[in-house]
């Protein structure tokens, strides 16, 4: 528990963070940022920002003091620095641990994704692969290579941020 102590008295927010986005035709920089979504690992607390009809937008927290935890934060770093937030300095990557510490000696190859990390660590409460693929086909794949403006109803950027979230 001290290491939990440490953390819970070295930030002022300790933050697990998910962007969604659409992508440049390279399919890894952030063309357009739709969404933040932040939950407070210790208050339980939710945060949501839609960002899709902005170019930039002022940052959500005072990142120097937060401790931001995701999952493979290439995503989010992108995110950050498309809307012109930064780089934050406190990154955790739980992916990089999953993969330091557990792939070479359990994990099969395939299984650093994060619904196979998840069930890895026996989450069981998360989505399917197809709820998934649903909502990255209604993200991403969508005039994928249009240069026109893209709208989403307010449903989908209520199930975009729900996706996000989960």
């Amino acid at each position: 528990m001290r290491l939990l102590n440490f953390i819970r008295n070295s930030f002022e927010r300790v933050l697990a963070v998910d962007t969604e986005y659409r992508s440049d035709i390279t399919n890894t920089i952030p063309n357009k940022v739709l969404c933040f979504v932040y939950i407070d690992v210790f208050t339980g607390e939710t945060f949501r920002y839609w960002e899709h009809e902005k170019n930039y937008s002022e940052r959500h927290f005072n990142y120097d003091e937060c401790l931001l935890i995701s999952y493979n934060s290439v995503a989010e770093f992108g995110s950050y620095l498309a809307m012109l937030h930064g780089r934050p300095l406190n990154m955790y990557d739980a992916m990089v641990e999953t993969a330091r510490l557990y792939k070479p000696m359990r994990m099969q190859k395939g299984q650093m994704k994060l619904l196979s990390t998840a069930e890895y660590y026996g989450i069981k409460d998360k989505m399917t692969e197809t709820e998934k693929e649903e909502n990255l086909d209604r993200i991403l794949r969508r005039n994928k290579f249009s240069d026109l403006p893209f709208k989403y109803s307010l449903d989908e950027q209520k199930e975009i941020l729900k996706y996000c979230e989960a």
